[in-house]
């Protein structure tokens, strides 16, 4: 919810008076972090979500659900735990809004071993445990964004009537009772907001209109009694009237924080998850019923925006500024609205409100002019709750006044300087996803982000698009049924100048550095997520990430049935949550397909949701049948990545042995194109001698450290194997010209059939160059690489071909029904037009019953994984299988 201080909270006509100070003293605390903390780096990556339930009580005999009213009792409980031993918790609990919610996180952060995803779901439902052993007999703990009936007549649990000429809210359905009572933030908060914008909060969300909807549809308030005059001036055809923060800052959701290495990390996360927010929103959409109706939204947010905005009508535009300092195009509950990356600028597309003396002082103060605007953007804001003790505060020492206003501008994405007085790094928070009903569904949601973010840096990619369109996307991405009816804008190419060469930068389908060629294009979120023949898919670049380190069985497997569930419902094979509910409200006997949503339907709607979350029931509509293999002890899975690490530093190779097959000496650009091209012949050896696609006849072995490596050989013995001798060895020849003049940028290893001319499966190799003339500078060349270290990537990669050939290979039968070929591919920029090395022709020169044109322009599959990559101080060389769409040797 945000920073919980203790003490007075001041009126609004008091707070109103320290406004400016409050502004003031805030960017001066933040000033004091920057100088302080800005250089800060090396913090261990770290990250945890942050889950929202609800407390449901279900009146059987009734066939009515009501939210239960005592969070401020369990909470106290909850918390004991973290008061008597704080670094020994399971989970931490913090109130929110109101008084049905419960905020659970993990006990620690997660942090970067794989294992740790292994983790979450257990977490979670540990969680979801502890609270449900507090409640009473048929109160339930249940994760969903948005109580259908919240607003309703009757809906908590005890029942209260709401009073709209007396409460804080002034809301004629929501009583003040159900705002979490034990801390004087949140009603504060509530009337300030409210006397701040001079004005009740108030939104009309469009119905959804069924067939027998009354037309025009208009609200019937006489249940409410006393509606606070809402049927004179709030009634709207076809629209629910809401009209209380507590039915949007009542919603719950699902949150991920981050902790970067530096503050440099930190911004070029927030934006690069930036435009994955709308994504992630149509995604988890959970909200498609409000007060009691089937609404045309099926997510919280702009509810949330509404009923969050204290904004006066001059702020909004309503009238002429004459008392107030800007124009303000949104809520402070919203979407971001600018990028903070100084790589980024040219995606910030729109005008960017900001107070211009806090920019300055900013500036000033050595704080770059991309940062300046996005905090100078937030302090346009009034505080608007503030405790009298506050006023107080050491400026050097503390940082309360930076935090009311930074953890007030509740957008999709939060930056998070460090804390004072702690060992806290730099941290973004990942703020749009909807709440799940299951466990299991927000832990895949949980680890598909956090794989993602991973990839991201890890792959230097970048996601940005105008900011503009994220704002786009944002409102598409609440409409009904967005996830299957709409197109999202998003970036057709995610590689940079940095990303290595793996798929994700081979598979780019578009030249972007034309001038007039868009960087961006609308996608389906199918296509977004699992990729198409013009985009590689999100989903792709996570399992790519994957394949390159090292996970532990029980992990990976439910790693694989959380990125299912993505998958699936990407395609839209399986629901959203929203569109589930919507189908079990059409399908209740007692629905009369005119919108409503009765006190009936809402008790099984949500009772059949109950039996979901706690595994007594399975939704073939929502999850897929596999569970996780989830556990809150991954200690074992610890100890073997431990162990795993310790054996390969163990596994040392003797220096004759490896004489046999590399250089001994790596110290110059010679030694080093003389280990790459050797590295490339025992790689390709090793992949034709595991897959039988030449004779024994045509390999001899030798021995490196534990493993026996297949070599070609030449031989003079037999006419199949002269030719053997001139083709092989004149590619390898060819190959070792090439890159001993920086040449070589690809060589792809090709297996065709001679029945239909289709690709049976090809192996990618790559080579990168610390040459400026050849490639763009490459910062990871700058890190020099022992040969100890090249000893263990070489061992570690005639491992992975062994096993991924063994294990995931179906085995070439009769090696006479197939073509062997090699192509290469030049760096354009520095080779000569007409260079040909030894071994090869130009493709269109061939004369051959191989349909070239046929291979070059086919479409390639997301079945890829990389099977060697392995770095000198003067060379680079990745070596990746690879599938084409027409075929497929992956063992299913």
């Amino acid at each position: 919810m945000g920073l919980l201080t203790q003490g007075r909270p001041l009126t609004w006509e008091e707070t109103k008076k320290y406004a400016q100070t409050v502004r003031e003293r805030g960017v001066e605390q933040f000033i004091q972090i920057y100088k302080k903390l800005k250089d800060r780096r090396n913090d261990c990556l770290k990250w945890g979500d942050e889950v929202e339930f609800i407390m449901v009580r279900f009146d059987h005999e009734q066939k009515k659900a009501q939210l239960v009213l005592k969070a401020h009792k369990l909470l106290p409980i909850l918390m004991e735990p973290e008061h008597q031993n704080p670094d020994n918790c399971t989970s931490l609990w913090r109130p929110e809004y109101t008084d049905y919610m419960i905020e659970g996180t993990p006990g620690t952060p997660y942090g970067h071993l794989p294992a740790h995803f292994n983790m979450v779901e257990a977490n979670m439902r540990l969680r979801r445990l502890q609270g449900q052993a507090l409640l009473d007999k048929d109160e339930y703990v249940l994760s969903t964004s948005n109580f259908p009936r919240n607003g309703c007549p009757d809906c908590t649990w005890p029942t209260y009537k709401p009073t709209p000429g007396k409460s804080v809210t002034a809301s004629f359905c929501f009583p003040d009772e159900a705002i979490f009572p034990d801390h004087p933030r949140f009603k504060t908060l509530t009337h300030n907001i409210n006397q701040r914008r001079n004005a009740k909060i108030a939104l009309n969300v469009p119905i959804f209109i069924d067939k027998n909807t009354p037309r025009p549809f208009l609200e019937d308030f006489s249940v409410y009694g006393d509606d606070g005059g809402a049927h004179k001036t709030a009634l709207m055809e076809d629209n629910i009237y809401l009209d209380a923060m507590g039915l949007g800052m009542g919603c719950c959701c699902l949150q991920v924080t981050f902790q970067a290495q530096s503050i440099d990390e930190a911004r070029f996360l927030y934006d690069q998850l930036t435009p994955l927010t709308p994504i992630m929103l149509a995604m988890s959409a959970s909200s498609p019923i409000w007060r009691g109706y089937l609404a045309e939204i099926d997510c919280r947010w702009n509810v949330l925006c509404a009923m969050s905005d204290d904004r006066t009508a001059e702020e909004r535009g309503f009238e002429p500024l004459k008392h107030e300092r800007f124009r303000i195009p949104k809520s402070r509950y919203s979407s971001v609205d600018c990028y903070i990356s100084p790589e980024s600028t040219k995606y910030n597309d729109i005008d960017i409100v900001k107070d211009m003396n806090v920019f300055e002082k900013l500036i000033n103060n050595g704080i770059d002019h991309v940062l300046a605007q996005h905090m100078a953007h937030l302090f346009i804001r009034d505080t608007v709750i503030l405790f009298e003790e506050n006023l107080r505060f050491d400026d050097t020492k503390d940082a309360d006044h930076f935090e009311n206003i930074n953890s007030t501008n509740w957008q999709s994405m939060r930056f998070k300087p460090p804390p004072v007085r702690s060992d806290i790094g730099w941290r973004v928070e990942f703020r749009p996803t909807e709440l799940q009903m299951t466990d299991f569904e927000n832990a895949a949601l949980v680890t598909f982000i956090v794989l993602l973010t991973r990839a991201i840096m890890t792959y230097n990619l970048n996601l940005l698009i105008p900011i503009s369109l994220v704002d786009e996307n944002m409102q598409l991405a609440q409409q009904r049924d967005a996830l299957r009816r709409q197109k999202f804008h998003f970036r057709k190419s995610l590689s940079t100048k940095k990303t290595p060469d793996t798929f994700c930068s081979a598979s780019v389908q578009t030249d972007t550095s034309k001038k007039d060629d868009c960087e961006h294009r609308p996608m389906t979120i199918n296509e977004i997520i699992n990729g198409s023949n013009e985009f590689v898919g999100l989903l792709n670049i996570v399992q790519d990430y994957l394949t390159n380190i090292e996970v532990d069985a029980d992990t990976r497997c439910t790693i694989n049935q959380y990125l299912s569930l993505i998958s699936k419902r990407a395609a839209g094979s399986l629901l959203t949550n929203a569109a589930w509910m919507r189908l079990f409200v059409a399908n209740h006997p007692s629905y009369k397909h005119d919108s409503v949503v009765t006190d009936e339907i809402a008790y099984d709607l949500l009772w059949k949701m109950k039996r979901f979350a706690n595994n007594e029931e399975h939704c073939p509509e929502v999850l897929p049948a596999t569970l996780s293999k989830t556990n809150l002890d991954v200690s074992a899975a610890v100890k073997l990545d431990d162990n795993e690490v310790e054996t390969m530093s163990l596994s040392t190779i003797d220096s004759r042995e490896w004489g046999k097959l590399f250089p001994l000496e790596l110290t110059t650009k010679s030694d080093s194109a003389l280990f790459i091209h050797r590295l490339f012949t025992v790689t390709l050896s090793a992949l034709t001698a595991k897959r039988h696609i030449f004779s024994n006849d045509h390999f001899s072995s030798k021995k490196l450290g534990s493993l026996s490596v297949p070599l070609f050989t030449r031989s003079t013995s037999i006419s199949e194997q002269k030719r053997f001798n001139s083709t092989v060895f004149s590619w390898i020849q060819g190959v070792s010209q090439a890159i001993s003049n920086d040449y070589l940028k690809l060589a792809t290893f090709f297996v065709i059939s001679k029945v239909d001319g289709s690709v049976f499966e090809m192996y990618e190799y790559y080579f990168a160059y610390n040459n400026p003339s050849t490639t763009s500078p490459d910062e990871s060349f700058l890190n020099t690489t022992s040969t100890d270290d090249i000893q263990q990537q070489v061992l570690k990669a005639l491992q992975q071909i062994n096993e991924f050939v063994d294990e995931r290979l179906k085995p070439i039968v009769n090696r006479g029904d197939y073509r062997f070929c090699l192509k290469i591919q030049y760096n354009s920029s520095t080779t000569p037009e007409n260079y040909q090395p030894t071994g090869f022709v130009d493709s269109r020169e061939i004369v051959s019953p191989i349909n070239w044109k046929q291979i070059l322009t086919m479409k390639l599959s997301s079945s890829r994984r990389i099977l060697a990559q392995i770095k000198t101080t003067h060379h680079k060389m990745l070596l990746v299988y690879r599938t084409p769409t027409m075929n497929s040797t992956i063992r299913k």
